[in-house]
C-alpha cells in the first residue's frame, strides 16, 4: 500500500520541505506513525481553521498510481484508475505537475519536492 501525504500549505506556509510524501507500508495507520516519527508532525493537524487540514492523505495500491495525476496519465472517468499514457483530457494540464506526461522514473528524477519512504528502508535504532 502507498499512502500519499500532500502538503496543503495550511496557514499559508508549507509544513515540510516536501510537497508530496509517499510512504510504502502495510496500512494508513503505520504510514501516519512513520510520518510522525520522521517529521515530528501530526498528519491530521489543522494549522488554520479557514484553510483546512495541513495534509491531504490518500491511499493507493502503487507508487505509479499515487503519482498518475501529477504525471498527466490518462485517468478513468471516476479518477480511480489510470493508463500509463499521456492524458487526452482537456483540463489534465491543470492537475499535472509538469503540464506534460512524464514516466514514473522521470517524475522522481525531476521532483525535488517529492519524498518516497519505503518500510524496508527504515532503520530501527
Amino acid at each position: 500500500m502507498i499512502v500519499k501525504f500532500y502538503d496543503m500549505n495550511s496557514g499559508g506556509r508549507p509544513s515540510t520541505e516536501y510537497k508530496v510524501i509517499l510512504i510504502s507500508c502495510n496500512d494508513e495507520s503505520e504510514a501516519r506513525s512513520i510520518f510522525k516519527d520522521r517529521f515530528g508532525l501530526d498528519s491530521r493537524n489543522v494549522s488554520c481553521s479557514c484553510c483546512g487540514p495541513d495534509f491531504s492523505v490518500t491511499t493507493y495500491s502503487s507508487l505509479e498510481g499515487a503519482t498518475a495525476i501529477d504525471r498527466m496519465c490518462q485517468m478513468s472517468e471516476d479518477w480511480e484508475d489510470f493508463t500509463e499514457k499521456p492524458s487526452t483530457d482537456e483540463d489534465a494540464e491543470r492537475f499535472s505537475k509538469f503540464s506534460k506526461y512524464v514516466t514514473f522514473s522521470e517524475f522522481l528524477e525531476l521532483s525535488e519536492d517529492v519524498l518516497v519512504i519505503k518500510v524496508v528502508d527504515i532503520v530501527i535504532e
